[in-house]
């Protein structure tokens, strides 16, 4: 029997165990062989090679490994080449399902021509102050109601979750380059370009905290960084960041020098009990500055050079 449903899972130095034993009961309630689980490990460490080998005891799952890191895009672009299914069911490791009836509910919502997203939210009680940062983007910026989401439908797109016919994932696949930050916000775009339908529904999965605070900011530098490396493959309208920084590109020289004054201030002011989102958008501002100001700046030596030369 051919599954009708492959379910996609990058995993990367991570163990998935707690989500698929939820996902079990789901899955059994079909005939065995409708649904398959595909693993992807995405070059994990060796102290995961075990956890993750001990997986395949579920007679539906599959195990799929990467020779080397490519970043969850490339991952979920390699298991749905991989997959047998014509319909996926795209996850994050690190969720946690809220109702038994997710499966089922995705399953309703799918056409067969769209891609279908169920949201996802955050805990309702706040976690440690070394989390909080975290907490208050994802519970503000983040968590949305469907009718929220399908007001700028393909702006509201994430990975944590979503289903997707199998030929449109294969013709419309992430961008392996851009790797992690903003990679969604690109993969939305060229959803839009290619006309493809986007469905938001209320279906939510809880996505877990896995970073502190100095982490958060960690991966949000990385991210502004390769947004900024990557710029020329943002249209317009895509990251509303890069859109006015480079609207008002004359403010970048005192965005940049703000960052060399402040971030010691914004980084310490954002890690504690009360963080600002406000601050935040401003600390990633300037650090998008900061990056675009020392390229500016590299681009103008090496000019002065050859002029010698």
């Amino acid at each position: 029997m051919e599954p009708f449903l492959s379910i996609l899972i990058p995993v990367y130095n991570y163990d998935p165990m707690p989500l698929l034993c939820s996902l079990q009961k789901q899955i059994e309630r079909y005939e065995l062989g409708q649904i398959e689980l595909l693993v992807g490990d995405d070059a994990s460490s060796s102290e995961y090679k075990d956890i993750y080998a001990a997986l395949t005891q579920f007679p539906w799952v599959r195990l799929i490994t990467a020779e080397k890191n490519g970043g969850a895009g490339a991952m979920r672009n390699l298991l749905a080449r991989e997959a047998k299914g014509p319909l996926l069911l795209c996850l994050d490791s690190d969720i946690t399902l809220l109702t038994d009836q997710f499966l089922a509910t995705y399953i309703a919502a799918s056409d067969g021509k769209s891609v279908v997203f169920g949201g996802h939210v955050y805990a309702d009680y706040p976690p440690s102050e070394e989390q909080m940062l975290y907490y208050c983007y994802g519970r503000k910026i983040e968590s949305r109601t469907a009718s929220e989401r399908n007001k700028h439908p393909y702006k509201a797109i994430g990975g944590v979750s979503f289903l997707i016919p199998r030929a449109i994932m294969l013709a419309v696949p992430f961008d392996e380059e851009v790797r992690m930050g903003y990679e969604d916000a690109l993969w939305g775009a060229n959803l839009k370009e290619a006309r493809i339908p986007i469905k938001h529904i209320d279906n939510p999965i809880r996505h877990e905290l896995r970073r502190n605070n100095e982490e958060f900011l960690c991966t949000t530098r990385r991210y502004i960084e390769n947004l900024h490396r990557f710029e020329a493959r943002f249209p317009k309208g895509t990251v509303r960041l890069l859109d006015v920084t480079k609207k008002y590109d004359f403010l970048v020289p005192l965005g940049a020098w703000l960052f060399s004054m402040g971030n010691s201030y914004m980084e310490r002011r954002l890690c504690g009990k009360r963080p600002s989102l406000t601050l935040f958008q401003i600390y990633k501002w300037t650090y998008l500055c900061d990056r675009m100001s020392k390229e500016n700046n590299e681009v103008r030596r090496v000019n002065r050079n050859k002029k010698i030369n």
